[in-house]
């Protein structure tokens, strides 16, 4: 299945809305995952986060009231970035988090700044994902780490129309009430992902070393990757 990309920079408010409403109703399942497989990574109130395109900022909530640290979370999209502030101040997390406006494959951070950068369902956003990834290592710190997450595109359109279906059964089970908008999101986002080998060619190409990756199953096939920067 060819990719076809989608609109890097969400912009439509209704589409930025169903989102934040997505990830804060299946907050109760996706942090208790995250937060397990953040355990390596030994982070601590002293340490500086970097959430990279956080969107409405709710996994960058989570990560300042797990460790008491300081957060950046950036996103390049307006209407993201209005939601995240209005989450971070009704979750009283103004004094940890902190959102900036940033492109993820031109951020404006001086290199080496940061102990752990954490990145969720962004790289299939970015027509030349190659560029965000060297960012990331770019900006982390020396022993720092990097956490990716994100989906697989599908082989074919069978497994495409599976993946949906099972994204749509999801999305009526938590009575997202705008299941309908997410659904088509979704869509756009599975055939704008990279497939396995794909993704294990952009690793190559990539500046990051001392990484590990890991494909799993799911609602729909993603991948983990885990590097540390020597």
């Amino acid at each position: 299945m060819k990719r076809v990309l989608e609109p890097e920079v969400m912009e439509s408010r209704l589409e930025s809305e169903a989102f934040d409403e997505y990830q804060k109703k299946t907050m109760y399942y996706w942090w208790p995952q995250i937060k397990k497989f953040l355990r390596m990574f030994e982070i601590k109130s002293s340490h500086k986060i970097l959430d990279v395109a956080a969107g409405p900022a709710n996994f960058a909530i989570e990560l300042s009231k797990q460790y008491k640290a300081k957060v950046i979370a950036t996103d390049l999209s307006n209407e993201m970035l209005i939601l995240a502030k209005q989450n971070v101040r009704a979750a009283n997390a103004s004094k940890l988090v902190k959102i900036v406006k940033d492109d993820a494959k031109n951020m404006h951070f001086k290199s080496n700044s940061f102990d752990f950068v954490f990145c969720r369902y962004t790289l299939h956003q970015i027509p030349n994902p190659l560029l965000a990834l060297n960012e990331m290592w770019r900006v982390t710190k020396p022993r720092g780490k990097i956490f990716v997450y994100d989906l697989v595109r599908p082989k074919n359109n069978i497994e495409l129309k599976q993946s949906l279906s099972n994204v749509e059964k999801l999305y009526k089970e938590e009575k997202i009430k705008l299941w309908r908008v997410m659904l088509n999101a979704a869509a756009d986002s599975l055939s704008a992902g990279l497939a396995e080998n794909e993704v294990m060619k952009l690793l190559k190409k990539s500046n990051i070393s001392n990484f590990k990756i890991t494909f799993e199953n799911g609602t729909f096939r993603s991948y983990r990757l885990i590097a540390t920067k020597k």
